[in-house]
């Protein structure tokens, strides 16, 4: 099972049309997205947590 697992993985990294290569590699613009969203999110929760204890 671990090497289908092992060749599932390679084969998703070496297909271009991937999310993995087509999202995440040599795409700094898609990534530095994720880090705004993920601090937008991050805020949001904890204003959210902050309010409901008081």
């Amino acid at each position: 099972m671990a090497a289908n697992l092992k060749n599932l993985v390679q084969r998703y990294k070496t297909d271009q049309e991937s999310v993995y290569n087509t999202w995440f590699i040599d795409n700094e613009a898609r990534m530095k997205a994720f880090r705004s969203i993920r601090r937008g999110v991050i805020i949001g929760n904890k204003a959210r947590t902050d309010k409901m204890q008081r």
